[in-house]
């Protein structure tokens, strides 16, 4: 199973000081760290070093009072916390923090690039590239993403269409009435690669997963737009879409892969964590046979 681990910000991280901040870095460092910490409370505990650590500094009169050294760990700190939350509070924070970086002369194209980046993860496209251009950096990679929701609330998906495609947000909903599987995935992942060679060897379970099941890549790491499509052509049954903010899929945990949640009539039936070859295969016929999907003519149950 693939840990979403997130990278170091591409700028040259400077050494963790020991200030109120520096600190905070620190302590932020080790939480994120943490593999057996739920995501809900690996950001919980990062917002409460973030109030403790770096808060009382964000008042724009304090941060024009702090120390070159300090406002430089205040930037890394809040975009750190934002890579590893992917709140948007601490983004801007982040902005503020470089815009005194840009004030004292101190400011880099890294950490434009940091905050840019750390823009495009939360899928505001429009802020990464008025950042960028800040920064003199390019912005002909940054993409566009048309958003079709119609300004409906809820979960929403990104389709990365084919060739040079816009990217477009398209409202989701889980089926009120039948069987649906939304499988959390990567194409990165080389547990998601072996769970699709495998589903393809059982013509049954291939043809209800086509059917029935969803695959959704979180936001971690960069925006997979030319891999997924190169997914996409090579597995169109299983076509990934990107998830746009973790917050719509709150009751799903986006931070490993693969994982295969088992809905019917819009109640969570199964979920079954990671890929261990016919284990897991079996798991998921037996659900799928337990609930009806499973077409009788080519069932082809565990052993």
């Amino acid at each position: 199973m693939l840990a979403m681990a997130l990278p170091a910000a591409h700028a040259a991280r400077a050494p963790a000081s020991d200030t109120v901040p520096g600190r905070g870095v620190a302590e932020i460092e080790v939480v994120s760290r943490d593999a057996t910490t739920s995501a809900g409370e690996q950001a919980r505990q990062i917002d409460a070093i973030y109030k403790r650590r770096f808060r009382p500094y964000l008042d724009p009169v304090a941060l024009g009072r702090t120390s070159d050294a300090d406002i430089r760990q205040i930037f890394q700190g809040a975009v750190d916390a934002g890579f590893y939350t992917l709140e948007r509070n601490y983004a801007l924070d982040g902005a503020h923090a470089l815009q005194q970086l840009k004030m004292r002369g101190l400011a880099t194209k890294g950490d434009y690039d940091d905050l840019s980046s750390l823009f495009i993860r939360m899928r505001d496209t429009v802020d990464a590239r008025e950042i960028a251009r800040q920064g003199k950096l390019p912005t002909d990679d940054i993409p566009d993403i048309q958003d079709m929701t119609g300004g409906r609330t809820g979960r929403t998906l990104i389709s990365v269409g084919e060739g040079n495609a816009l990217l477009q947000r398209r409202s989701f909903s889980i089926d009120q009435h039948g069987v649906q599987m939304v499988v959390v995935s990567s194409p990165h992942c080389h547990f998601t690669v072996n769970a699709v060679a495998d589903i393809a060897k059982n013509p049954a379970l291939e043809k209800a997963m086509a059917k029935h099941s969803t695959w959704i890549v979180p936001p971690y790491g960069s925006f997979d737009i030319a891999d997924t499509r190169q997914w996409n052509v090579a597995h169109p049954a299983e076509s990934m879409r990107l998830i746009y903010s973790p917050d719509e899929w709150a009751d799903i945990d986006t931070r490993a892969t693969p994982q295969f949640y088992v809905f019917k009539n819009g109640k969570l039936q199964k979920k079954i964590v990671g890929w261990r070859g016919k284990n897991t295969e079996d798991e998921l016929i037996s659900t799928l046979n337990q609930l009806g999907a499973l077409d009788p003519s080519q069932k082809k149950g565990p052993g």
